[in-house]
């Protein structure tokens, strides 16, 4: 149900952009008919009003179409999901029809032209738009149609939309409970100091072995006689002419040794979310407008940035680093490239959003001199050079070795040792060879005694000659008893963990008091400081599965957690221990955004709700024998 209301707030620009209709989202729907023609067949019925196997089929085939590299779809499955998402327009255009609700002419032709793929410059291209269409295979009526519908029930979800409120009072309370910090005691029992009191039986050891075969089998390993060509070999040796250097530096003094004149900003970044229509841009105009009087009050603009923007820079306070003319979008350059130091921009609007920017720092335009680039530049050739000159090696050696010499031979030749490896798995790596990942797969590739191409690693060039293959097994029992054995004592010191640590807890929850129960059984109690209640990443603990939305609930009127919590080889049991109130002045700082983010949490769950209910008062037939058809 989610999936279809998400769908219907996506742009039609997507359709375009990838040339194709998505999966699962029809480039339309059709508005149906009262009367079905007998002809086409109906596959079901909304409230009496038809969809013809016909309709279905176009969608059919156009998702097929546009997911045709897709060898995973299973088309019954694709009809059943398309189904679906007809009916629920149906229903909600349906309804749309009942309130009375209409779509003018106007408002459609607005709409089209406003969409930017049929824009040229700005501006509405209506030879663009019908090449689009004809290239999507759509007639112009058909597109309008569906447009239509699409902004009628926008219409429709809009008045849910704002049926729905979300007050101050309900996100503070929730943020005070959420954002409130706890401090637990915890007493921690290991799995490894219980496996001294666990046996295994050969009984039992064997019956490990027979029932987890898959997590037993050896993968598959290779052994390798490799020659390494390391590129400083032979970058060492070479020897780079002033003329050299300056034809380089020619070459390059407009780009690599060109500094452009850039500026430091910090950047607060509003979305305008979709449909970005009036309403919606007013509303994040109004709050950035907000934003920007707080920022020129004297309010941090760091701090602003990380609890307002929008933009993956909000983490570092909104700080972009130094940027170009050709990393700022057209429409802010001027305003970027005129703040001074500490200096703070408008509210600025560019196609992406709503901006604000504040000057950190510029950097002047400069071009390095041929002696301030010289290093680099020989540097440069002779790692260039090098890296040429160890591929070229390889490959000639590579030559003779397929002429019959031995790998060992043409590498004593060079002065390097041939290595042989010992068996290792391919995600295993080696720490000769290090993080080599084309070393890796091409000796997965290779047949028993074949020689690799050359292969261009990131410090050396390779020859790799395969010399065994071990292909995926289950070793017998007895080559692997030890392990088997130790796996089964694991699994009984992991119980017998579990079981102390309940037996524990029950104690606990009649005492009370964590330090005298640990006390009295030997264990010492550690604390793991204080943290942001509703995390599941528990400070010296780790991630802790299975607790409930908004944290765990202790609190000095309900100290000891109900259960026990596993992390990996580890039970731990938890008590609480002090709390911190949540931080309201941060909460007042990024009370726009909660509002903002609880607003359309609820008005979501709204619209599912609606959803529903029209499906629930509906009289839906489907011929489910016409799916298969």
């Amino acid at each position: 149900m989610l999936d279809f209301l998400r769908k219907r707030k996506r742009s039609w620009v997507i359709v375009f952009i990838i040339g194709i209709m998505s999966f699962g989202l029809s480039l339309y729907f059709g508005t149906g008919s009262l009367i079905e023609d007998p002809s086409l067949g109906t596959v079901a019925s909304i409230n009496g009003e038809a969809i013809s196997s016909s309709e279905l089929d176009r969608l059919v085939t156009r998702a097929l179409r546009a997911n045709r590299n897709n060898q995973q779809i299973n088309e019954v499955s694709l009809r059943l999901s398309l189904l679906q998402d007809m009916i629920q327009t149906r229903l909600l255009l349906q309804e749309a029809r009942r309130l009375g609700l209409t779509v003018t002419d106007k408002e459609l032709s607005t709409a089209i032209a406003e969409t930017p793929i049929f824009q040229t410059n700005g501006k509405f291209d209506k030879n663009l738009y019908l090449r689009l269409l004809r290239l999507n295979r759509v007639i112009p009526s058909e597109y309008e149609e569906d447009r239509k519908n699409d902004l009628l029930i926008n219409k429709l979800l809009d008045i849910v939309r704002d049926s729905v409120h979300v007050n101050e009072a309900d996100i503070k309370e929730q943020y005070e409970l959420e954002m409130a910090k706890v401090n637990l005691n915890f007493i921690r029992l290991r799995r490894n100091n219980f496996v001294q009191n666990a046996t295994a039986s050969a009984e039992e050891t064997k019956t490990y072995y027979d029932q987890n075969q898959e997590e037993l089998k050896e993968p598959l390993k290779v052994s390798v006689e490799y020659v390494a060509y390391p590129h400083t070999h032979f970058s060492d040796k070479v020897k780079v002419s002033d003329k050299e250097i300056e034809d380089y530096y020619k070459e390059n003094r407009d780009t690599k040794f060109h500094q452009p004149y850039a500026v430091r900003l910090r950047h607060i970044y509003f979305r305008i979310p979709e449909p970005k229509g009036p309403k919606q841009k007013e509303k994040i105009r109004a709050k950035a407008e907000r934003i920007l009087a707080q920022a020129r009050e004297g309010k941090d603009f760091a701090q602003l940035a990380k609890d307002h923007s929008d933009d993956f820079s909000s983490t570092s306070g909104g700080d972009t680093g130094f940027l170009t003319s050709k990393d700022i979008l057209p429409e802010l350059q001027d305003t970027a490239f005129g703040l001074k130091k500490d200096e703070i921009s408008g509210v600025l609007e560019s196609t992406n959003g709503l901006h604000i920017l504040k000057g950190v720092e510029t950097r002047k335009e400069k071009t390095k001199t041929l002696d301030e680039a010289k290093q680099e530049i020989i540097q440069t050739i002779k790692t260039d050079r090098g890296t040429q000159q160890a591929v070229q090696a390889a490959q000639t050696d590579r030559g003779l070795v397929l002429e019959g010499k031995t790998l060992a031979t043409v590498a004593k030749e060079r002065g390097f040792s041939p290595k042989v490896t010992p068996f290792f798995r391919e995600e295993e790596g080696l720490k000769d060879v290090g993080p080599e990942d084309a070393f890796y797969t091409t000796s997965f590739a290779l047949t028993p005694s074949e020689l690799s191409p050359v292969v261009e690693g990131k410090k050396a060039a390779y020859l790799i000659k395969l010399k065994e293959k071990k292909e995926p097994h289950l070793p017998a029992l007895e080559a692997i008893r030890g392990d088997v054995t130790k796996k089964v004592k694991e699994q009984k010191a992991m119980k017998l963990a579990t079981e102390k640590a309940e037996s524990l807890l029950s104690e606990l929850k009649e005492k009370k008091d964590i330090h005298k129960v640990a006390k009295e059984h030997n264990f010492p109690v550690n604390e793991t400081g204080f943290f942001i209640r509703s995390t599941t990443q528990i400070p010296r603990i780790g991630v802790l599965d299975g607790i409930p939305i908004g944290g765990l609930s202790l609190s000095s009127q309900s100290p000891v957690a109900n259960e026990v919590y596993r992390v990996r080889d580890t039970v731990y049991i938890l008590a609480f221990k002090d709390k911190q109130a949540a931080d309201m002045e941060k909460f007042e700082n990024q009370k726009d955004t909660l509002l903002e983010a609880a607003l359309k949490a609820r008005q979501e769950s709204a619209l599912i709700q609606f959803v529903e209910g029209l499906q629930s008062q509906a009289r839906i037939d489907i011929k489910t024998e016409k799916l298969t058809s």
